[in-house]
């Protein structure tokens, strides 16, 4: 979303073709920068997206409390090692803090997450 406003608004002849996020098996985003995680640390990665998981079914169950939500992550994972830069639950559509209203209301949306693991920063993303 981001790279697709920066061309509109730079009117760059360039089409933007979203794809999902390939996987590994055990949830982990494919990406060149795993090649960098320890097998320890390898095997602790695929907890990003189990997080994200659970964030989408917390909210899926009506909760509405988003602040906590994201509070609530980041000290899953601080408590098993990771140094987390972000867990942010956004609309969709343009990336802003839904309100209670929206969010009860079923507006589409978006958890996007950055934490490093052993040095190493990974990043993940999951619609709900």
């Amino acid at each position: 979303m981001v790279v697709r406003n920066m061309c509109k608004q730079f009117q760059l002849p360039v089409e933007i073709i979203a794809h999902e996020t390939v996987r590994a098996d055990d949830g982990l985003a494919l990406s060149s920068r795993n090649v960098y995680l320890s097998e320890q640390a390898r095997a602790e990665a695929p907890t990003l997206y189990a997080e994200l998981q659970r964030i989408q079914a917390r909210l899926r169950s009506g909760e509405t409390a988003l602040t906590q939500i994201e509070q609530d992550t980041t000290q899953v994972l601080t408590q098993r090692g990771w140094l987390t830069d972000y867990i942010a639950i956004r609309r969709q559509r343009d990336l802003c803090v839904p309100t209670d209203q929206e969010v009860k209301a079923g507006e589409p949306l978006v958890v996007l997450a950055a934490s490093k693991l052993a040095g190493t920063r990974l990043i993940d993303n999951l619609e709900i």
